[in-house]
């Protein structure tokens, strides 16, 4: 497992660390945190650094938790689609499961329709995943502090 803890960094130079195992690693898990201090990708560089690796390895799942701090700027939008258009490159032959777990903290402030926008994201953002033969799981969840 990889994990991005402090929120000022990027999953950048993910790929670079895992190169050496690339060959035998068959399980790729990915914990990130999204906050105001990001500029616009939630997934902190995660698809430009699968991009990297996705014909140099052997991963079958791939399991990726983001949590949410402080969500009134979190994309909406076509930005998560970018995680779908890079595993839908040719490349990724072993890849059985894919999950993507999203968990929102909502800080006791009124809901600004956050939660069901990201819900509504396999529909708009993951043709691929949702259509193709790999299983793909997707939650969203919200927890209040």
């Amino acid at each position: 497992m990889f994990l991005v803890h402090d929120p000022r960094l990027s999953l950048n130079g993910l790929s670079r660390m895992l190169r050496p195992s690339l060959q035998t690693l068959k399980h790729l898990r990915v914990k990130s945190f999204f906050n105001e201090w990001d500029s616009t990708d939630p997934l902190s560089g995660l698809a430009y650094e699968l991009e990297e690796i996705r014909t140099i390895q052997s991963i079958e799942t791939i399991s990726i938790d983001i949590a949410i701090y402080i969500n009134s700027n979190c994309p909406r939008g076509d930005e998560w689609g970018v995680l779908d258009e890079t595993l839908a490159r040719p490349g990724w032959s072993k890849l059985l499961q894919v999950s993507l777990g999203i968990l929102i903290y909502s800080y006791q402030r009124k809901d600004d329709g956050l939660e069901e926008a990201l819900k509504g994201l396999p529909e708009k953002q993951f043709h691929y995943l949702t259509l193709s033969g790999i299983s793909f799981e997707f939650t969203v969840t919200s927890k209040l502090v």
